[in-house]
């Protein structure tokens, strides 16, 4: 995962060592790593906010980590906390960090993170399968879940009770989620389409408007201004652009 704010990327890898890296990409021709960090396992996701990256794990202890970058050269981990498995994704917003896990349990977390030496979570809530990817806009969380291929809409505008007030049923285990305006965009893992437009105008009654069959599982998406950008996991064409300015009809 990669996550670019400013001259930097900050890359996560799932391997044994040094599973945090900053590159200074100023020069977009030659990047430059100019730092690296070891964690205590291989690292999922990476979410970017102010002088700080909040990095999830795969291993069943600390699953969050958070990360002082004021200084690229020199990154420091400050805080962590235990959400008892592996945590897949982060959005952070504000003061409050929101974490999916791949557990059998509660896989929606919101942790305080306003001492990032003392991370607290305040509340967890349970889905049917493990959770994949969260996305935060506003008062409400966005998540996609695994094999039961389901997008939920969370009322997070109090941390400490969200509710989930919409769902959708999608065709196969959804992987990854973006957003942008009123609609969200979701990647499926099987037989079909495997790229989908959700609008949330509603957020109690998501409601598909758009899929596009991209011949293999998808995994990751990115959504800027007219396009979407999404990694798939066949043998051939593994990155797709897709034209989505009109949204009931978006095109490879």
């Amino acid at each position: 995962y990669v996550a670019v704010v400013g001259s930097y990327a900050y890359v996560t890898t799932a391997g044994t060592g040094n599973d945090f890296h900053v590159v200074d990409v100023s020069d977009s021709n030659s990047p430059v790593e100019v730092s690296s960090l070891s964690l205590p396992a291989g690292a999922n996701s990476v979410y970017v906010s102010g002088k700080y990256a909040y990095v999830t794990t795969d291993v069943t202890g600390d699953d969050l980590q958070i990360i002082d970058i004021s200084n690229p050269g020199n990154p420091v981990l400050t805080g962590s906390i235990n959400l008892s498995t592996s945590a897949s994704s982060v959005y952070v917003l504000g003061r409050y960090a929101y974490v999916t896990t791949l557990g059998t349990g509660n896989d929606f977390h919101i942790i305080d993170v306003g001492d990032p030496t003392s991370p607290k979570e305040l509340v967890s809530l349970n889905f049917p399968d493990a959770a994949n990817s969260v996305v935060v806009n506003g008062n409400y969380a966005y998540v996609v879940t695994n094999s039961l291929g389901g997008l939920y809409v969370i009322n997070v505008s109090d941390p400490n009770t969200p509710t989930t007030v919409g769902s959708l049923s999608l065709p196969d285990s959804a992987k990854d989620i973006a957003i942008q305006g009123p609609y969200v965009y979701v990647t499926t893992f099987g037989i079909g389409n495997d790229f989908h437009i959700i609008s949330v105008r509603n957020p109690n009654v998501p409601t598909e408007v758009s899929s596009l069959n991209l011949a293999t599982g998808a995994n990751a998406v990115s959504v800027i201004g007219s396009y979407a950008y999404v990694v798939t996991n066949g043998t051939g064409d593994d990155f797709h652009v897709i034209n989505i300015s009109a949204s009931t009809a978006p095109i490879e």
